[in-house]
């Protein structure tokens, strides 16, 4: 059988989007633009409107701008700043996400700092760009954490799964500031005759920027929306979440952000309007065909080990780790998978799709029906903790035999 590694299975999708712009019913060109890419510290790519993914191999950004200035001096802001965001993270994200994770409140107000410094530029060397400028609202997800960054009032709401609306981020507005203070309503604020007068904005002549930086820690089936002061124009905040929450049954089979876009405009239409919702979820769990088992291998059972032939004419899956609590000790001079409440690494080896026959001839060779060894259902660490398991365990006393630790070279 080849050693050549098989090609890499795909994770279980535990993220969900789906991103929307619309240029209104006034306005002639669309000032608004938005952005979706995941990177892995190799690559970076875009993703399309609408779309699922697994958060374990990857980070994802997720952005709306809102651009501002005379003729299409806010499209081009908008746009260039979207495109600053994809040359600059690559070079900034190349850390690790444990590492990067540490720093984001440094990285973050970086890139947003970067950006402002160029539309600043580039408004003082063309008249045609003098006074543009740009929201920009966005958001770094990782697994279990959303790391957010924020200049101008286009807006980040967090949905939690059990339920109500937050605006995450400050519209950088005096409107805002009194909302804020407790001095304005939802109803007031709505109404007031500066709510679209900025305080802060990426360019825009203002010659120092102060982003919001902030983090969110997630659970699957928390939603976040991300969206410019069109979408909000249109919508009251519980609006929005009932949208996104209880479509109704004819709007159903849309996308979140499509059905806010369209209730959007029906009330208002008079701004572009843009939106990105995420949601995030459990990985469903799977389990092989009926007739297929999907088994963990240690030991000489792995690929160039001796009884590596017992798995003749299988499909090799991936390489794939135990969760911690488990350990190698020498069984007659072969590893033995115990439990140990010690351990804290867990145990290296490999997921094979087996089918009914081989199964049993593992059994037998594990002597599972002697009770040398027991087969039980076991949980993987990531990315393979969606993926129902079978492995073996030595269930006997191992008082003075060899520890080997977490693997068994071949």
């Amino acid at each position: 059988m080849s050693d050549a590694p098989a090609p890499e299975r795909p994770a279980m999708p535990d993220l969900r989007w789906s991103g929307f712009t619309h240029v209104g019913r006034v306005r002639k060109n669309n000032e608004d633009a938005l952005l979706a890419l995941t990177f892995d510290g190799h690559e970076t790519r875009f993703l399309h409107k609408v779309g699922e993914a697994s958060s374990a191999r990857a980070d994802f950004i997720f952005a709306v701008s809102d651009g501002l200035g005379g003729a299409k001096a806010g499209e081009f802001a908008s746009r260039i700043t979207i495109e600053q965001i994809c040359r600059l993270l690559p070079r900034s994200f190349k850390l690790s996400a444990a590492g990067f994770a540490g720093s984001y409140a440094d990285l973050l107000p970086e890139l947003f700092t970067a950006i402002h410094h160029e539309l600043v530029t580039l408004s003082r060397s063309y008249e045609e760009c003098r006074e543009m400028g740009t929201t920009l609202s966005l958001c770094w997800l990782t697994p279990g954490r959303l790391f957010f960054c924020h200049v101008g009032d286009s807006r980040i709401y967090y949905l939690p799964q059990g339920g109500g609306i937050t605006q995450l981020t400050h519209d950088h507005t005096h409107v805002g500031w009194l909302r804020r203070q407790g001095k304005l309503t939802e109803r007031e604020a709505r109404s007031h005759p500066s709510r679209n007068a900025l305080h802060q904005a990426l360019g825009a002549g203002h010659q120092f920027v102060d982003p919001q930086v902030g983090a969110v820690v997630y659970e699957a089936g928390d939603r976040f929306v991300l969206c410019t002061d069109g979408l909000t124009d249109g919508l009251w905040d519980y609006g929005i979440e009932e949208i996104v929450r209880t479509p109704a049954p004819a709007a159903d089979s849309k996308p979140a952000a499509q059905r806010l876009i369209e209730a959007s405009l029906e009330r208002s239409g008079r701004d572009n309007t843009t939106a990105i919702v995420v949601e995030t979820r459990a990985a469903a769990r799977k389990t092989s065909a009926p007739d297929r088992t999907r088994v963990f291998v240690y030991g000489t059972l792995k690929r160039g080990g001796e009884n590596h032939s017992f798995l003749a004419g299988q499909q090799f899956v991936d390489a794939a780790q135990t969760l911690p609590g488990f350990t190698l000790y020498s069984i007659g001079d072969y590893p033995g998978m115990v439990r140990s409440a010690d351990d804290r690494e867990g145990v290296g080896g490999e997921l094979w799709d087996v089918d009914a026959d081989c199964l049993a001839r593992l059994d037998e060779l594990e002597g599972v029906a002697e009770g040398l060894y027991e087969r039980i259902p076991l949980r993987l660490a990531p990315p393979h903790d969606s993926v129902d398991t079978q492995a073996y365990l030595y269930p006997r006393d191992i008082s003075g035999r060899k520890h080997l630790g977490p693997t068994w070279p071949v």
